[in-house]
């Protein structure tokens, strides 16, 4: 798979939640994502950006893979101090989805235990990877910038809108010192 680009198109679309909306404060949020996943019983969580993470994971929830990027609304953050078995790294440029970080989060959903990835450049679309990798009936949840957070069920037809949304991205050029 190679690195793919956001059009304004997308962007746009993505402003949509890709799942449940949830409006409520952060602790009322968390007791929520508490029920769900004794509910459910997802086969992974995953927990994208770190205002998220960092709640669910001050809220002592188990999550199996977060993906952040020290980083909340653009604006730099302290590392989150969040307990993880595995750590791995990915470079992904805003607005991009890079080749590396497909290979990285695929890897990171076949750990046992917790794992995080910790993102050079921006988290943000990697939800899309954490939907169309993960087993179906696994959580991912994500923020949506001043309105909550969402929850996205992985099922065949998210994953098929995960992928289609991926696939309409504009391949990159690569690099000139890339070109031989």
């Amino acid at each position: 798979m190679e690195d793919r680009v956001l059009t304004d198109t997308l962007r746009r679309r993505l402003q949509k939640p890709l799942g449940t909306l949830i409006k409520e404060s952060p602790a009322h949020s968390m007791r929520y994502l508490g029920r769900l996943f004794q509910e459910k019983k997802p086969k992974r969580i995953v927990a994208v950006g770190d205002f998220v993470s960092e709640k669910i994971y001050g809220a002592g929830l188990r999550v199996n893979l977060y993906i952040v990027d020290n980083k909340i609304r653009r604006r730099a953050i302290e590392p989150l101090r969040i307990a993880a078995d595995v750590v791995l790294e990915t470079n992904n440029p805003p607005g991009t989805i890079s080749r590396q970080s497909h290979e990285v989060v695929k890897k990171a959903l076949k750990i046992d235990g917790t794992s995080k990835i910790v993102v050079t450049g921006e988290e943000d679309l990697l939800t899309l990877l954490a939907i169309l990798y993960s087993p179906n009936g696994s959580l991912i949840i994500y923020g949506q910038p001043k309105v909550g957070l969402v929850v996205v069920e992985a099922d065949q037809n998210r994953k098929t809108e995960a992928k289609k949304i991926i696939e309409s991205m504009i391949k990159a050029q690569p690099k000139a010192e890339e070109v031989s």
